[in-house]
C-alpha cells in the first residue's frame, strides 16, 4: 500500500540524486550547444533578410561589384539548363558577368537543349570535360576547368538543377564581397520538381538531418571556422582557388569539392561570409528526394571524416547528452518510486530542456525555410545517433563509390 508520505517524500540517497545531477548536467550542456547554434544561425537569417528589406545591399555602388564567372556543372541532368539558364543570365548584377557551363555527359545531348540559348546570350560559353579521363574525380576535372576558362577573377559555383529564389541572386551573393570576403557559403534548399507526385518528400528523419548538419555547418562558418559549404551556392576568389592548388590533396576523391576545399581554405586565414538572405537562397530540384538526400548524406560521411573540426566532436557530445539525460532520469524515476516529488523534478528538467530546444529549432528551421517538426525534435534527438550509425555503415559498404581508381585499387592519401 502506498502512503501519502511516500507519494509527497523525497528520498536522499546518493544513486538518486547521482541520476538527477547528471539529468541536470547533460540538459545543461545540450541547451548551451544548440541554443548557441540556433541563435547564431537565426542571428544571421535575420541580419540579412533586414539588409535585403532595407536596401543596404541594393544601395551598394554598382562598381564596388566584382565581374562574376558563374560555374554551372551540369552531368546528365541537361534538360534542367533550358529553365535554369535564363533565370541565371538574367539576373540584375550590376557588373559584367558570365555564365559557364562545363558539361560532363553527353556533347550531343547538351547541344540539343541549348538550342538558340547561345544565340541569345552573348555571354553564354559551353565547355566540356575530356570523356576519357580516369583516375581523377570528374566533378572536380569539371569544375577546374571552368575556373580555368573563367575570364573573371571572382567565381561562382552552382549546378544546373539550382533554381534561384530573386533576379537579386548573385547580387545577395556578392554582397559580402564588397567588404571584404573572399570565400562567401550561400544555402540551398532540396525542393521537388514541380511535376513530382505527391509521394515525393522526405521523411521526418532525414528533414531533421539536414536540418541538423546545416545548422551545425552554418554556424561554424558565421563563427569563421567553416568545415563545410553548399557546392550549389558557393562563392570565391579565383586566387583562393589557385593558392590552394584546387583540389590536388583530395584529388583521388570523387566529392569533396565543397567541404575538404572549403575547409582546407579557411585555415588558411581567408576572410569567410555566410549570406543567408532569403533573395540568396537557392532551391535544388529533385524528383526524388529520399534518394538525393542518401546520395548527399553518404557522400558527406565520407568526406567529413576526413576533416578535423571540434564541431564535430561537440555534436556528438551533444548527442550523447541526450541519451545521458534519458537514462538518468529513467533511472530518478525508478530509484524514486512512487515518489510524486521526484517524478515532478524529473519532469522539471526535462521540460527545461525540451521546450528551449523545440522553439529554438522551430525558429531557425523557420528562417532556412525548413520543415519545422516542433514536436518531434526530442524524439529525433535520441534518434538521431542511431540514424548516422546506419548511414556510416551503408557509407562502408559503397565506399570505393566516393573514391577514384588506380590500376584496379584506391587509395585514401591526402
Amino acid at each position: 500500500m502506498i502512503t501519502t508520505d511516500q507519494l509527497l517524500s523525497f528520498p536522499l540517497s546518493t544513486p538518486l540524486l547521482v541520476a538527477i545531477t547528471v539529468a541536470i548536467i547533460a540538459a545543461l550542456y545540450i541547451l548551451i550547444y544548440f541554443l548557441s547554434i540556433t541563435r547564431r544561425v537565426t542571428r544571421q537569417c535575420n541580419q540579412d533578410a533586414n539588409a535585403m528589406e532595407d536596401g543596404e545591399v541594393e544601395r551598394i555602388d554598382p562598381a564596388a561589384f566584382p565581374s562574376l564567372s558563374v560555374i554551372v556543372y551540369v552531368e546528365r541532368n541537361h534538360q534542367d539548363l533550358v529553365e535554369m539558364l535564363p533565370m541565371v543570365l538574367e539576373q540584375d548584377y550590376p557588373a559584367p558577368m558570365e555564365v559557364i557551363v562545363v558539361n560532363d555527359g553527353s556533347r550531343s545531348e547538351l547541344e540539343g537543349v541549348l538550342g538558340d540559348l547561345e544565340l541569345r546570350y552573348r555571354n553564354l560559353y559551353v565547355t566540356y570535360t575530356p570523356p576519357n579521363s580516369r583516375n581523377l574525380s570528374r566533378k572536380k576535372l569539371s569544375l577546374t576547368i571552368g575556373v580555368k576558362a573563367a575570364r573573371y577573377d571572382t567565381l561562382l559555383v552552382t549546378n544546373a538543377s539550382v533554381r534561384p529564389s530573386s533576379p537579386l541572386w548573385l547580387r545577395a551573393m556578392t554582397a559580402p564581397l564588397t567588404a571584404g570576403a573572399e570565400i562567401v557559403i550561400g544555402h540551398s534548399i532540396l525542393a521537388p520538381t514541380p511535376d513530382s507526385d505527391d509521394c515525393n518528400h522526405l521523411s521526418r528523419a532525414a528533414s531533421f538531418d539536414i536540418g541538423m548538419q546545416t545548422i551545425g555547418s552554418l554556424s561554424q562558418a558565421i563563427g569563421s571556422i567553416p568545415y563545410r559549404a553548399d557546392g550549389n551556392n558557393l562563392v570565391y576568389r579565383k586566387d583562393v582557388f589557385t593558392a590552394n592548388r584546387g583540389f590536388s590533396t583530395h584529388h583521388n576523391f570523387k566529392y569533396g569539392d565543397d567541404d575538404i576545399f572549403i575547409n582546407q581554405v579557411a585555415r588558411q586565414g581567408r576572410r569567410v561570409a555566410v549570406q543567408l538572405a532569403p533573395e540568396a537562397v537557392v532551391r535544388v530540384i529533385s524528383n526524388n528526394l529520399g534518394f538525393s538526400h542518401r546520395f548527399d548524406k553518404i557522400r558527406y560521411m565520407f568526406t567529413g571524416s576526413h576533416i578535423f573540426t571540434p564541431a564535430r566532436y561537440m555534436a556528438g557530445m551533444a548527442s550523447l547528452c541526450w541519451w545521458c539525460w534519458l537514462a538518468a532520469s529513467i533511472s530518478a524515476l525508478t530509484i524514486g518510486f512512487p515518489s510524486l516529488t521526484v517524478l515532478a523534478a524529473v519532469t522539471a528538467i526535462s521540460l527545461s530542456l525540451c521546450i528551449p530546444v523545440m522553439m529554438a529549432y522551430r525558429r531557425t528551421s523557420t528562417a532556412l525555410f525548413y520543415r519545422r517538426l516542433t514536436l518531434s525534435v526530442p524524439f529525433l534527438m535520441l534518434w538521431y545517433p542511431l540514424y548516422n550509425m546506419y548511414y556510416r555503415i551503408a557509407g562502408r559498404k559503397v565506399r570505393s563509390n566516393n573514391l577514384t581508381w588506380t590500376a584496379g585499387t584506391y587509395t585514401t592519401n591526402q
